[in-house]
């Protein structure tokens, strides 16, 4: 995305787009994934997720035209089933975040008592956090958001878990306050199958057909 994007304009793009399409089609695919959403950021116009770096180089700013527009504009052209790929839980680096708006709500989240919590930092990268409610609603406000905007066949969730496998994720004192009855293991795998339930309701309620 970051080659087809990054210092071209509109009509390079959609160039670009047709070309990989038209291979596509050649080898008989007839469905795609394309990143709607891969480190708490944007390929598309948002108002919950700042623009990804790799439309420009710099988290927060776009393009100047929306290329999820033209994604999926073009494979429809082509007869190709779309379908908007999510990273839910995974965020940005440490550095990226320091340059996000405060309009946006991991932002707020970063400056406010909820650091920590709602998000939290493993090895220099901030992930959403999938104990708490907040955080489930926040991406489902994002597949909402993008079932709104656009004419999409599916929603893909991809990285839909934990950071690691080790102790050293920072949910103790939770796992010690919700997880009676069950092995750490157990109530995050709980946590998130909590997400793919929510997610898939909130596709079903909007569209069900997606």
């Amino acid at each position: 995305m970051s080659a087809l994007l990054k210092g071209k304009s509109k009509s390079d793009f959609r160039k670009a787009v047709d070309k990989i399409y038209d291979n596509c089609v050649s080898i008989g695919i007839n469905t795609v994934y394309v990143h709607a959403r891969a480190f708490g950021d944007a390929f598309y116009d948002s108002q919950l997720f700042p623009a990804s770096k790799y439309l420009s180089g710099t988290v927060g700013q776009g393009t100047g035209y929306d290329p999820y527009e033209i994604l999926i504009d073009e494979a429809k052209k082509h007869s190709l089933s779309f379908h908007a790929w999510i990273n839910p839980l995974r965020l940005c680096t440490h550095e990226d975040m320091q340059v996000i708006s405060s309009d946006y709500t991991i932002k707020k989240w970063y400056n406010s008592e909820y650091k920590g919590k709602y998000i939290v930092n493993v090895s220099g990268t901030w992930y959403l956090n999938p104990a708490y409610d907040e955080t489930i609603q926040l991406v489902c406000d994002g597949v909402k958001e993008i079932l709104n905007r656009y004419d999409v066949d599916g929603i893909h969730l991809d990285y839909v878990r934990y950071p690691d496998r080790t102790n050293g994720y920072p949910d103790a004192a939770l796992y010690r306050k919700h997880g009676k009855g069950l092995s750490l293991a157990e109530w995050r795998r709980a946590n998130i199958t909590d997400i793919a339930r929510k997610v898939y309701r909130c596709v079903k309620a909007l569209k069900p057909w997606v």
